[in-house]
């Protein structure tokens, strides 16, 4: 059976499509993150792709249930979240053996559980 469709579990299937995009698809996931970078205020750039992707991750976190007053904000929890995720993916890519799917996802699984507490 499946779980039901909430908010929590969009967060989860979307860091898990992150994770398995990454893996399946190395070349265009690292040309994706590999920009030169732009000299100059980020306010400057407002239209830059990594503003959509950041977006994304905060309305999945804003789409949750519940007081988030004790958290950070969201648009911070947003920028912890894709940074850690993104990290634990890079990574897993960049250790020299067969990335162990099931331990990334598990990883993923771990890092949400403590950013979205409850």
């Amino acid at each position: 059976p499946h779980a039901p469709h909430t908010p929590r579990t969009a967060l989860r299937a979307m860091a898990h499509r992150y994770c398995t995009f990454a893996l399946e698809n190395p070349r265009r996931f690292r040309l994706m993150f590999g920009v030169e970078r732009i000299v100059g205020p980020r306010e400057d750039s407002p239209r830059h792709p990594v503003w959509l992707v950041l977006g994304a991750w905060e309305e999945a976190l804003a789409a949750l249930p519940g007081d988030r007053s004790g958290q950070v904000g969201a648009g911070q929890d947003a920028l912890l979240l894709w940074s850690a995720l993104h990290g634990i993916v890079t990574i897993a890519m960049a250790l020299p053996y067969e990335v162990d799917r099931r331990g990334l996802i598990q990883r993923a699984d771990d890092l949400l559980d403590r950013i979205v507490a409850g």
